[in-house]
């Protein structure tokens, strides 16, 4: 039998919805307007790997910005495993963050892959869990919420590395240009408290980013941005398990747990962000 051989080269724009394609097979539930974000994120690190004229798998090696950078949507379609593909993509995905200056990279790994990431040099740093809110919505967004439209940039963009750790200004200044996604800021003055959004999903909704300062912050916002949804309409939260504030959440609305990933870091990771994390932006890419 011969064995179509198998390029790695980078994506462009218009084939990015076939890594959601790949997503879809493996029950991922991606945002439905994800896709350009995360492409636009680093364009040099979207990866897949063609094979018998076909896309196969993809990896996004996103160098986000100063030393950082950070490994997402990494798939190969069954059938096309065991060939050493993912190893390919793997391995081009490095190299591409290593060339760009990327002493801190980051993922999210399933808890069956932490072992293979381990051996590559990632260390566990933290727990997330996925949970799923589908508790009735308010019909209006509490007091004191503004649309992030009205927020600068720069101050958006300030709260984020301070949150997440590192710049990402490319990947941030895309995903809150997300088509229907909705977006909220707690402000008090001229202080920005805490910011989230939601975009739709193949099922649902995801939140993703959810800052605040305080749990009262969290709450409004989290309350806001699922106002007037249909009864019934899924929210889904990814939590960072360390902070005790988004577990008191999840717990005190009856929120449903769905499954666990582990962020890993290869190289020295963020500092902790004072328990302002609710949510992080995505799944993907930190």
């Amino acid at each position: 039998m011969t064995v179509d051989p198998t390029t790695i080269r980078l994506l462009c724009r218009e084939e990015m919805h076939l890594t959601s394609a790949l997503a879809d097979e493996e029950g991922w539930n991606v945002g439905t307007t994800d896709t350009q974000a995360l492409f636009d994120a680093d364009p040099e690190g979207a990866l897949c790997a063609e094979c018998g004229g076909q896309i196969v798998g993809c990896l996004l090696a996103a160098a986000t910005g100063g030393a950082h950078g950070f490994l997402g949507r990494y798939l190969v379609r069954k059938g096309f495993r065991g060939r050493g593909i993912g190893s390919q993509l793997w391995a081009a995905g490095l190299a591409h963050l290593d060339a760009a200056g990327a002493t801190t990279i980051g993922l999210n790994a399933v808890l069956k892959m932490a072992p293979r990431y381990a051996s590559a040099g990632f260390a566990k740093v933290r727990r997330n869990a996925r949970y799923a809110d589908k508790s009735p919505a308010p019909e209006s967004v509490p007091y004191g919420l503004v649309s992030l439209a009205g927020v600068p940039f720069d101050t958006l963009r300030r709260y984020d590395e301070a949150v997440f750790g590192f710049p990402r200004e490319r990947l941030l200044s895309a995903w809150l240009a997300l088509p229907r996604a909705r977006g909220l800021a707690a402000m008090e003055g001229s202080l920005l408290r805490g910011f989230g959004m939601i975009r739709p999903c193949r099922s649902g909704w995801k939140a993703g980013p959810l800052y605040a300062e305080t749990p009262e912050i969290a709450a409004r916002l989290h309350d806001g941005l699922r106002a007037g949804l249909p009864t019934e309409t899924p929210v889904f939260l990814e939590i960072p398990l360390d902070n005790p504030d988004a577990v008191e959440l999840v717990h005190s609305r009856g929120m449903r747990r769905l499954f666990e990933n582990v962020r890993m870091y290869r190289g020295t990771p963020p500092p902790r962000n004072g328990n302002r994390e609710y949510c992080g932006l995505c799944t993907e890419l930190g």
